[in-house]
């Protein structure tokens, strides 16, 4: 059974948490501040932590670096009740796995069970990638030793350059399954922020060689609790508009962001916008009922609008907020 730590100073979300994900399997216990979420780590590690960003005796972020300073490979989700993207990227670039913003409607609490799952997985391909590692290395190593000796047949260097050659497709793939969940969003398989921001700079060298435009377009969502049906179907129909070589992105729990390259003007961004705007006023199933969306659009190009991929998605973000 995994155990969970939550550093919240609200008792009542600490156990709101602590239900959720109890239901699930998880052993979780709650800590009220940082320096007993801190002392109650260091007795007894834990195998994922959730962090509240504001505490009255220190932020999340203090807590995160404390714990990679022991541990640089320990999971933790920063939660957050403000949507700003400074702390979400200081937190990214320390190591956090995750960042969440919470909602007046606590929907957040639908994506933990989602989010926890994707840390086990890549805490799964973390440690089979080492053990791989682990292996090749002892097995090139027993192979050296041989090869210095002299003493084995040329059929069993074979066998066990065969054992090698297995060993490396499987720490290959582990790396590419590594890659993979660092850069998607695990409950719709997008892009996630990291990955749309280095598409967009991608795109951006190209517009300035050959003179063309970028458009981002944002999307954001603006209806309560959307659940994990709302943005898988908001995905699909979201890809549905997009050109070969353009990228949608879930830029955070209820805004999207899609990318289109090698534009002349503004016309076609225009027009998935408006065609986004149409799709999305279409009900969406969930659970039996339809659940209608509110969305809200907002265009950038490059380089009116903005010259770097932070500044063009904050600019599509003011215009769609």
């Amino acid at each position: 059974m995994k155990r969970v730590l939550y550093v919240e100073d609200e008792p009542a979300l600490g156990e709101i948490f602590k239900a959720v994900l109890e239901a699930r399997g998880y052993s979780v216990d709650v800590a009220l501040n940082g320096h007993d979420g801190i002392e109650m780590h260091t007795t007894d590690p834990y195998d994922i932590v959730a962090l509240d960003y504001q505490l009255p005796d220190m932020s999340g972020l203090d807590i995160a670096r404390e714990f990679f300073s022991r541990n640089s490979e320990l999971p933790v989700i920063l939660i957050t009740g403000r949507g700003n993207e400074e702390v979400a990227a200081e937190a990214l670039d320390i190591g956090v796995s995750n960042y969440i913003v919470k909602d007046t409607q606590s929907s957040y609490l639908d994506l933990l069970p989602a989010v926890i799952a994707h840390l086990e997985r890549r805490l799964e391909m973390t440690r089979v990638m080492k053990a791989a590692e682990k292996s090749l290395r002892a097995s090139t190593e027993q192979l050296q030793a041989q090869l210095v000796t002299q003493i084995d047949t040329a059929e069993r260097y074979e066998q066990q350059a065969g054992e090698l050659a297995g060993l490396a497709e499987e720490l290959a793939s582990a790396q590419d399954d590594l890659d993979d969940y660092a850069n998607h969003d695990e409950l719709t398989g997008l892009p996630n922020r990291r990955l749309c921001l280095d598409r967009i700079e991608n795109s951006l060298g190209m517009s300035r060689r050959d003179n063309t435009q970028v458009a981002v377009i944002a999307v954001t969502l603006t209806s309560g609790n959307i659940g994990n049906v709302v943005p898988k179907e908001v995905a699909r129909r979201l890809g549905n508009l997009i050109r070969e070589g353009d990228t949608v992105s879930r830029f955070e729990n209820n805004g999207f962001i899609i990318v289109l390259t090698n534009l002349v003007d503004r016309k076609l961004a225009e027009t998935v916008a408006k065609r986004a705007n149409l799709s999305l006023s279409e009900p969406i199933g969930r659970n039996g009922e339809t659940v209608s969306v509110d969305v809200i659009t907002g265009i950038a190009l490059f380089p009116d609008d903005g010259t770097t991929a932070e500044g063009l998605i904050d600019s599509a973000i003011a215009l769609s907020s």
